[in-house]
């Protein structure tokens, strides 16, 4: 028979275990930045500038929701050219199969 001190000790270290598991996932998540109002032009000009070494559409992808939420952002003629030639390639390459 396994004494009473011993059950708990193994449920207080499951606990602590799924915990700390809880925790580093939560963060792992928290590491990417928002996109903000404030902070899309920079985030804009970074994926167009860095689709050309990786050529993932993927990075476009996290920018599409934000440019539906807000279809009438108030951006600068370069950022705003750069947004829309994202939009068309992200297309392009998602829809050409």
């Amino acid at each position: 028979m396994i004494p009473k001190l011993m059950v708990q000790n193994k449920i207080f270290i499951t606990a602590v275990g799924l915990l700390l598991l809880l925790k580093t996932n939560i963060n792992g998540q928290s590491n990417t930045p928002l996109l903000t109002k404030e902070n899309i032009s920079d985030k804009i000009s970074k994926v167009y500038h860095s689709f050309y070494k990786t050529e993932n559409p993927k990075e476009i992808e996290i920018l599409l929701p934000f440019f539906k939420k807000y279809p009438n952002l108030q951006l600068h003629d370069t950022i705003k050219g750069k947004k829309i030639y994202l939009e068309a390639l992200y297309y392009f390459l998602i829809y050409r199969n």
